[in-house]
């Protein structure tokens, strides 16, 4: 199938709404989108907030659209929840395992995984037969390995809208890189770009202050418990351990991430009911549980 036909089959007749993760990846996987068509209406969420954005999207766009649901993985409920639309496409590079297979049960659901590419917007990219220095950004980005300006600039935007949940922002900085990709280096951003990257310096010398460190089996593991949203991808760059857990208490809930190098930390978020990559997961418990418990789970699991 040629680039022309593959879009119009995407494209289709039904109006467009998307589902998006609220972090750089899930930003410009959107923007992939935009590139091809303008969309009605994107909603940025987490994984853990996805059935509630699907009902939201239900309620308020109704079911006569289609739906494209980027950077995050479906579980039963959730692919069951988005097959009540017009037709439904999961693009995603997460851990899916046997999820992927309840897709098969409804007809009008596809999900294009590949839990080999670093980003979902190199996914999305490749689906949508589109070439974009953006997918270099994301990937860097997505994998931790930021080595460009671009890549730079990209996350400490897009964090900083997330720190203080600017979704409108997202949306219209998704909208400005489908135009014209040198948006990166407006110097809108420059201001913004100085005051993220004094927060994270600030966080990552909190990091390493309340950083706890157990021993469990031959593994060095660090934990952190706090109130506060911290960018843990970057405090783990400066906490040296095998497996790095933080444990942040917001809005009622408990958040869990958690970081290594080189241990398989899918595994353990799967068992707190959350996913992610075997390098990078995390889950969403709903209360308030304590960093002890947190770490005798793990080293129970660590220890079986």
């Amino acid at each position: 199938m040629n680039i022309t036909s593959l879009r119009s089959e995407i494209l289709g007749t039904s109006p467009k709404i998307a589902i998006s993760h609220t972090d750089a990846d899930g930003i410009l996987a959107v923007v992939m989108l935009l590139k091809i068509k303008p969309i009605e209406r994107v909603y940025f969420t987490s994984p853990a907030k996805l059935m509630k954005t699907i009902g939201n999207a239900i309620y308020t766009d109704g079911i006569q659209n289609d739906l494209y649901i980027f950077d995050i993985s479906g579980t039963k409920k959730t692919i069951a929840a988005s097959s009540v639309f017009e037709n439904t496409f999961w693009i995603d590079h997460h851990e899916w395992n046997e999820n992927l297979a309840h897709v098969k049960n409804f007809d009008n659901v596809q999900a294009v995984v590949n839990s080999d590419a670093k980003s979902a917007t190199n996914v999305a990219a490749g689906y949508f037969g589109i070439s974009s220095n953006l997918v270099t950004y994301a990937d860097e980005i997505d994998i931790n390995e930021v080595k460009s300006l671009e890549s730079e600039r990209i996350l400490n935007i897009t964090e900083s809208f997330r720190a203080t949940r600017a979704y409108y922002k997202m949306l219209e900085f998704a909208r400005k890189l489908a135009i014209d990709e040198n948006e990166i280096y407006n110097p809108f951003y420059d201001k913004l770009i100085e005051e993220r990257k004094i927060l994270i310096e600030k966080a990552i010398n909190f990091a390493k202050d309340i950083v706890v460190f157990e021993k469990i089996k031959d593994l060095n593991v660090g934990i952190i418990e706090t109130d506060e949203s911290l960018p843990v991808s970057k405090i783990s760059d400066d906490i040296k351990c095998d497996i790095l857990v933080a444990v942040m208490h917001q809005n009622g809930n408990t958040k869990i991430e958690f970081r290594s190098k080189t241990e398989d930390v899918f595994f353990i978020a799967k068992e707190f009911g959350g996913g992610g990559h075997k390098c990078a997961s995390g889950a969403t418990l709903e209360g308030n549980v304590s960093g002890k418990d947190v770490l005798k789970k793990i080293s129970s699991l660590l220890t079986n």
